[in-house]
């Protein structure tokens, strides 16, 4: 199988540009039609999304509540700001987002059981 599939990257990798692009919106809409395709869409999210803008614009006034003196805060300039939006997104959506989803889902997995606990009695 791992050879098969350096195989096909070889031969995408002779293909032209357009035909690459146009290939690839085929594959994926293929795996995205199938079981995986909510996987793929969210890898595709997390991995993509995160190097583009940040989701999140962290304003001037916003650096008092992490603990930032005004001194501190008034030596960030913009291109400071726009770089700590872009990090903690990055963070957020490639380290922190799963221990988030594993949290509520073990949290929600509790009440449940509880709840079912409780419908026994």
């Amino acid at each position: 199988m791992i050879r098969r599939k350096d195989d096909i990257l070889a031969a995408f990798a002779t293909l032209p540009a357009e035909h690459q692009a146009t290939l690839s919106l085929v594959l994926i809409q293929t795996v995205m039609n199938g079981e995986w395709g909510d996987w793929l869409r969210g890898t595709l999210a997390l991995r993509f999304l995160a190097q583009s803008e940040p989701f999140y614009t962290i304003l001037r006034t916003e650096f008092d509540q992490a603990g930032l003196s005004p001194e501190q805060m008034d030596s960030l300039t913009n291109e400071d700001l726009a770089n700590i939006a872009r990090m903690v997104s990055d963070h957020l959506l490639t380290d922190a987002f799963w221990d988030e989803v594993r949290y509520i889902a073990e949290n929600r997995l509790y009440e449940k059981h509880k709840d079912e606990k409780t419908d026994n009695l």
